[in-house]
């Protein structure tokens, strides 16, 4: 089983490219379950992003963290060093900075390519 958790900015993929990224972790992925801290729905800005991810919350397809941090990406990393020997992680961002400070930890990332598809980097 397979722990993806989604960044923010990965969140906005739908809006802005028109890929369905829950249909396209279904794609790359066998079994998982999605994360996202709650101070990610916190910094969504869009009305749009917000509701597609409130109700993936209501149906139990996304599962909330709770965390006293409030830097998102700090969270995610004190996250992976915590449990990066307990689970198999996959962190869904766009975010190139997130990804160098994980670099030293055995985490897959999903990353948007091509504006129309995602990739599993592992």
């Amino acid at each position: 089983m397979r722990y993806v958790i989604l960044d923010t900015n990965f969140l906005y993929i739908p809006k802005q490219f028109n890929v369905d990224i829950f249909d396209e972790i279904d794609r790359l992925l066998l079994s998982y379950k999605l994360f996202i801290f709650d101070k990610t729905i916190d910094e969504i800005d869009d009305k749009t992003t917000l509701r597609l991810v409130e109700h993936k919350i209501e149906n139990k397809s996304i599962n909330v963290l709770k965390t006293d941090i409030s830097y998102i990406d700090n969270a995610i990393v004190d996250f992976v060093k915590a449990h990066n020997n307990e689970y198999d992680i996959v962190i869904a961002t766009q975010d190139q900075e997130l990804k160098k400070r994980l670099l030293d930890y055995r985490v897959s990332f999903i990353v948007l390519r091509g504006k129309n598809h995602l990739e599993l980097q592992e």
